[in-house]
């Protein structure tokens, strides 16, 4: 007997509802109305979770969103878990250097920050910046914006030798940019 590579199933009901709760959640945040979009995120969260593997790359991204919203409604202890659990997610299923990895340390170091956490957020943006200068180079702009997070922590906190070699390397990096689109014009 010979199976078929692909059938049509129909989606089930309850993934259809998370999907529209999702894009609901999406619509309501470009329009500025954060506390209908984290009703809606964890609308979606909730049904999807009870079909899903916690891990599920769905279940994730919506974690991530929710704990955004959160964060920006300065709801930090409630975002700092959701932030927790989808790097850890993000972390065993794609990863350490995929770029929804490295968002989601970026995420939770930002959290840090905003609450003044300044020693947790430091080594999660330092993460960052090491991956994103092996994966992407020097010069890449996510590169440059783990440098900056960086300098932003290092201001802060009165730490200007820290300082000082960040802004030193970002202008190199940035001689460097500069003095290569030179030579090629």
């Amino acid at each position: 007997m010979r199976i078929p590579s692909h059938v049509d199933l129909p989606e089930p009901a309850w993934a259809a509802e998370a999907q529209g709760h999702d894009v609901a959640g999406r619509a309501e945040l470009s329009l500025g109305k954060s506390d209908a979009a984290a009703a809606h995120f964890d609308r979606a969260l909730k049904l999807l979770g009870a079909h899903l593997e916690p891990d599920h790359l769905s279940l994730t991204t919506l974690r991530s969103s929710l704990a955004c919203v959160l964060e920006a409604q300065r709801r930090y202890e409630e975002a700092e878990p959701l932030f927790l659990r989808a790097l850890a997610a993000y972390d065993r299923v794609l990863g350490g250097e995929h770029p929804d990895t490295l968002m989601s340390v970026n995420n939770l170091a930002g959290l840090y920050k905003s609450q003044g956490r300044y020693e947790e957020a430091e080594p999660l943006f330092l993460r960052a910046l090491a991956v994103h200068e092996r994966v992407l180079g020097a010069e890449h702009p996510h590169t440059l914006t783990s440098v900056n997070n960086l300098a932003i922590i290092y201001k802060t906190r009165g730490g200007m030798k820290k300082l000082s070699r960040c802004i030193c390397w970002r202008w190199r990096r940035a001689s460097g940019c500069w003095e290569r689109s030179i030579r090629t014009r």
